[in-house]
């Protein structure tokens, strides 16, 4: 889909896919953080829930950290093509 705005419409696709993988990691971390905080809580062996806890928060750090990557990815390629940003209007 083209709107004819070049901010809108650069690498549409990419942003779509990688905000989508951004998001599962970032809610799958949490979910994985939440379980094995159940999990250490209410059965005995910890081990288990502290290994779903250590999961999780590599998954949300990783789906945080891809998610500044890829924006601050596509503002590079954004500026290298169409050029510094504008100076600001009084």
């Amino acid at each position: 889909m083209d709107t004819g705005n070049p901010v809108f419409d650069y690498r549409a696709d990419f942003r779509i896919v990688a905000a989508r993988a951004q998001r599962r990691m970032t809610l799958g971390g949490i979910v994985l953080v939440v379980a094995g905080l159940v999990v250490t809580v209410v059965c005995e062996p910890r081990m288990v829930g502290l290994t779903c806890c250590g999961l999780g928060a590599l998954s949300l750090t990783v789906g945080l950290a891809w998610g500044w990557y890829w924006r601050h990815r596509l503002r590079e390629e954004f500026k290298a093509k169409y050029g510094p940003e504008s100076e600001p209007r009084p």
